[in-house]
C-alpha cells in the first residue's frame, strides 16, 4: 500500500510504516552511505541475533510494534520492530546505489543466502528477496525495494528452520 508524498509503505506481512516527507535526493556519497547504515544497524544484528543498532539516532515515533529513528542530517531512516512485536524487522528507507548488488552477488556465491521467488503484486513488481541458510535459525529474509519511493533495504526474521 502506497500513497502519494511518500507518506505510507507497506511491508508485507508487517502493517504500515510511516515515512517522512522530506526524504530528499542524497548525493553519491550519501547513497554508499545507506547500504552501509543497513548493513551495521541492521542486517548485521540481525545475523547475529541482537537488538538493532539504534545509537547516534533520535526516535522520530513509536508505537506497540515499530519504532521510527532518524540521524541529523541523514537522507535515509531506520523502522525497527519492537521487541515485544510478532514479527521482528529492521529496514532502512532511503536512495542506494549498486553495492547492493555488489553484496546480493557475494552472498548467493559465497551460498548464505539463496534467492526466493516473490508472487507478482499488484503492480507487478516484487522486492528482490534472499533468505538465509542453514547457518542461521530462525532464517531471516532480506528484501531489496528498488520500486518503492524511497527505496528500502528490510531483514525480516521468519519462523523458518533449516
Amino acid at each position: 500500500m502506497t500513497e502519494s508524498g511518500r507518506y505510507l509503505r507497506y511491508i508485507p506481512g508487517i502493517s504500515t510504516v510511516y515515512l517522512c516527507a522530506g526524504l530528499a535526493a542524497p548525493a553519491s556519497a550519501q547513497i554508499g552511505d545507506t547500504f552501509a547504515q543497513f548493513q551495521a544497524r541492521c542486517l548485521t544484528p540481525m545475523a547475529e541475533v541482537r537488538e538493532s543498532e539504534t545509537q547516534g539516532l533520535t526516535l522520530m515515533a513509536s508505537d506497540a510494534h515499530r519504532e521510527m529513528w532518524m540521524a541529523d542530517f541523514r537522507d535515509w531512516q531506520m523502522v525497527v520492530s519492537t521487541p515485544d512485536a510478532v514479527v521482528q524487522f529492521c529496514a532502512i528507507h532511503g536512495a542506494f546505489g549498486t553495492e547492493v548488488d555488489d553484496w546480493v552477488r557475494q552472498v548467493l556465491a559465497d551460498g548464505t543466502y539463496i534467492p526466493v521467488p516473490r508472487a507478482d503484486p499488484a503492480d507487478g513488481v516484487a522486492p528482490q528477496t534472499l533468505q538465509s541458510t542453514t547457518w542461521r535459525e530462525p532464517r531471516i529474509e532480506v528484501e531489496i525495494d528498488r520500486t518503492s519511493e524511497p527505496r528500502s533495504l528490510t531483514v525480516i526474521e521468519t519462523v523458518l528452520e533449516s
